[in-house]
């Protein structure tokens, strides 16, 4: 008696694995009808696995740094400057042997992206610059009588704008010193490493969330 011979299991026809194919199909569509209505619970990574929110103080400095600038844009709009503007024109006042650059660092701009504030604050006749003389040479940049009449109400607006959101000495003292610690970079690499720290108090407050808000 022969022994019929066995065909292996790779030689099976297309016929034979229409039915496994079928039934992965059938399997598949019923799995994705179940996740589709929600009969099949799939995994779902973590997407977030850091502190709350509220326990983030960069964060949440970011979020009072926006209400912050809303006030404060209020406050300066009605007296035709910008952030930015107050603060070169305050720099000017404390400061007034100051280099483009220095200034740019202390209202945290780039020194390319002062052009545009000492334009408009020189067609508004707030400060004045002498001409370019070449080479690398300073410009002198001046705080003109125009210059410090705009800039004198500006503290009465400061302190409304500060009234407003109900801050305190012992809350401004802290927020000063961690705007402070943030400020000065760990990196030497950092465009903003060796800043010098001009603001004390309330302005400097007042500048640093500014920053986020301008324009």
């Amino acid at each position: 008696m022969t022994a019929e011979p066995v065909s292996p299991p790779w030689s099976a026809s297309a016929s034979s694995l229409a039915t496994p194919l079928s039934i992965i199909h059938q399997v598949s569509g019923a799995e994705h009808l179940g996740r589709l209505y929600g009969f099949v619970k799939t995994s779902t990574p973590p997407a977030w696995s850091g502190p709350p929110p509220e326990e983030i103080a960069a964060w949440n400095l970011i979020q009072v740094g926006r209400l912050i600038g809303r006030r404060f844009h209020r406050e300066f709009t009605a007296l035709g400057v910008t952030p930015t503007q107050f603060g070169v024109l305050l720099q000017l006042q404390l400061h007034p042997d100051r280099s483009n650059n220095e200034i740019a660092r202390s209202v945290l701009v780039t020194p390319q992206s002062m052009s545009e504030p000492l334009e408009s604050l020189e067609s508004l006749g707030l400060i004045e610059r002498d001409p370019p003389v070449g080479g690398w040479h300073r410009v002198a940049i001046r705080l003109t009588d125009a210059g410090r009449h705009r800039l004198h109400p500006c503290s009465a607006a400061v302190g409304r704008a500060e009234d407003s959101l109900g801050l305190t000495d012992h809350a401004d003292r802290n927020s000063t010193n961690y705007c402070s610690r943030s400020r000065t970079p760990k990196r030497k690499s950092c465009p903003l490493a060796g800043c010098p720290e001009h603001f004390t108090g309330r302005l400097w407050l007042i500048e640093t969330l500014l920053r986020g808000n301008e324009d």
